[in-house]
């Protein structure tokens, strides 16, 4: 009975932390996108201006396909791992690059706003003339601007960013993602222009107009191997299933630990109902004496209950008490819940409560029709 308390409290924290984190918004509009992953051979593509002309032909052809409503290419994704780097804004005193802050470092092109559907609060997305040969321009996150600047306007101000101290006029401001999953904070992020950075490996991601955004995916490939027909084009998948697969792991765990729970209830009813069903057998004879001298089949019917609920409720006890120090083991793995949230102890405590009277019913109930005569018989 303690192990399945300490089970099933385990898998109802797990459940509503679960619950939580799936109403929790990113801070990029999932639906109707899709993604997938290019490398673009230093061979062929040795230098940024290479990269980049190839990479604004591909997304020009791919916006013009009918249904796409936008496309675009950056470092990676939010929610997956991309460059950290450090950075120090306009305004602070000098700090060795060594321990300036780190921030998610994402190069993008100018629709990449547009196609994850993250809004930008206040100044100018990026141009494809935010090249090499234009000064140097950065958009940091919501959480950057009020970190690092409070109430005061960052627009038009200078951040350094990556060991060669870049340094960049800020030209606008994008609300906050989730940079590293659902459960974390918003993420300290500053973007740059991709034709100043432009990485070999990035993400290409479309937006459809409407409907589901695989039906595009082939004509999308397509448009890219128009240009490049060897390219490796990987890690294929709407933004939904990038998403869910975030949360696939404390799925997993969520589920077996509910399955291990309700194993474990099953198993404590059925021994409940095994003591209660053994001790109603073997004390037959006193149970017929007791209504031979004058109980009343509810008083037998009662005591055999309530002792089955004593015997229950020290089993909760002490499971309860083990769940206090268990559950601290998950807190890692809680979003939003206390290992000790007294509804859960309380709900679950009750439940088990109930199938305890459930599992101790049907043999006080037996009991109560003992034959007084025979059980002496017995004696």
């Amino acid at each position: 009975m303690a192990l399945s308390v300490v089970l099933l409290i385990g898998a109802a924290l797990l459940v509503e932390s679960f619950q939580r984190l799936e109403t929790v918004q990113p801070g990029f509009d999932p639906r109707g996108a899709m993604t997938m992953r290019l490398s673009l051979p230093p061979a062929r593509y040795p230098d940024d201006p290479r990269r980049t002309q190839f990479i604004r032909q591909a997304l020009d052809r791919i916006e013009a396909l009918p249904g796409v409503r936008a496309a675009s290419a950056s470092l990676s994704v939010p929610m997956s791992i991309g460059v950290m780097a450090p950075f120090l804004v306009e305004g602070q005193p000098p700090t060795p690059v060594s321990q300036r802050p780190l921030g998610e470092w994402k190069a993008i092109t100018p629709a990449y706003f547009q196609t994850m559907g993250i809004p930008l609060l206040r100044g100018r997305p990026f141009i494809w003339s935010d090249d090499a040969a234009a000064p140097r321009r950065v958009i940091v996150s919501q959480a950057l601007a009020r970190r690092y600047f409070g109430t005061a306007d960052p627009l038009g101000k200078r951040l350094a960013y990556a060991r060669r101290e870049f340094d960049a006029e800020i030209v606008g401001i994008a609300a906050d993602v989730r940079a590293r999953g659902l459960d974390s904070d918003a993420g300290i992020v500053y973007y740059t222009p991709y034709p100043q950075f432009a990485w070999p490996n990035l993400a290409i991601t479309f937006r459809a107009a409407s409907g589901d955004p695989r039906r595009l995916s082939n004509a999308v490939q397509s448009q890219i191997f128009a240009f490049d027909r060897d390219l490796p084009i990987t890690a294929v998948q709407t933004l939904d299933e990038y998403v869910q697969k975030a949360l696939t792991g404390r799925r997993r765990v969520m589920w077996l630990i509910a399955a291990f729970a309700g194993l474990a209830l099953v198993l404590a009813m059925i021994g409940l109902y095994g003591v209660m069903a053994y001790s109603v057998a073997d004390r037959a004879p006193e149970l017929g004496i007791r209504q031979a001298i004058g109980a009343t089949p509810a008083d037998v019917h009662r005591m055999l209950l309530s002792e089955g609920l004593r015997l229950s409720a020290f089993g909760i006890a002490a499971g309860v008490v083990a769940a206090i120090a268990a559950t601290r083991l998950l807190t890692g793995m809680l979003y939003h819940v206390s290992p000790t949230d007294p509804a859960t102890f309380a709900v679950v405590a009750l439940l088990i409560l109930a199938g305890a009277v459930a599992a101790s019913w049907l043999p006080a109930r037996r009991a109560t029709r003992v034959d007084p005569l025979e059980a002496l018989r017995r004696q």
